[in-house]
């Protein structure tokens, strides 16, 4: 959870949940209690109540119930930490959150900018591949006789692989793709000579 319980108890407590709640039924006093319409269901006769000092509400007619964050949950169909962000900004009500999610994350967001990459590589290995099938005749040849038209190999995206020892690792780094980011992908190895060979 991005917030402690602490915190989301002072959010509830600093709430006014017959103000929020008054934003979608209209409500009206009846002894402690505010009254009104379920917003949940059709129904003429009020049974939907809201206690500002139990700080709750309950709807009677549908059986739900709960504090303000799962009204505001329920009436906008959106999950809990979205409910607490909106009600903590709308009614200005700041919020810390936990110590070390920031840290996660910028982790998180780092490890997405490593896959966009390695996306990336893999992406333009297909375009590499894809390309070389029509620049050797055999591989043409050879789909022919599988009756595959050119068409059909663009359609599908059918690539060739040539025996060239590492044209497609020089391929990606012409691309500018880090060399140990494609070796990462197995797209390429050193050799016992210390060569590099692609292994597609």
């Amino acid at each position: 959870m991005f917030y402690s319980k602490k915190e989301i108890q002072k959010l509830i407590d600093n709430l006014d949940i017959v103000q929020v709640i008054g934003e979608y039924v209209n409500l009206k006093k009846a002894g402690s209690d505010y009254k009104g319409l379920s917003p949940f269901k059709e129904e003429k006769t009020p049974s939907f109540t809201v206690s500002p000092v139990k700080n709750i509400f309950k709807d009677f007619s549908t059986q739900i119930g709960g504090n303000v964050i799962s009204f505001y949950m329920k009436i906008n169909d959106i999950g809990f930490i979205q409910a607490v962000e909106e009600l903590s900004q709308k009614y200005n009500i700041p919020l810390k959150k936990n110590r070390g999610y920031e840290a996660v994350n910028r982790e998180t967001e780092k490890k997405k900018a490593v896959n966009r990459e390695y996306f990336e590589i893999m992406k333009e290995a297909q375009i590499f591949f894809r390309e070389n099938i029509e620049k050797y005749d055999e591989a043409l040849e050879y789909m022919k006789e599988r009756d595959f038209s050119l068409e059909e190999i663009k359609k599908f995206g059918i690539g060739f692989a040539s025996s060239s020892r590492d044209d497609l690792f020089q391929y990606l780094l012409e691309k500018d793709f880090p060399e140990e980011k494609i070796m990462e992908l197995g797209l390429a190895k050193r050799n016992e000579n210390g060569e590099v060979d692609s292994v597609i």
